[in-house]
């Protein structure tokens, strides 16, 4: 798995579950 990858998958997870402690 890129960086990349991980850090656009996160992005649109946090998007999803408004991520509370990700920010």
């Amino acid at each position: 798995m890129s960086a990349e990858f991980i850090l656009i998958h996160t992005a649109v997870a946090c998007d999803k579950m408004e991520c509370s402690g990700l920010k």
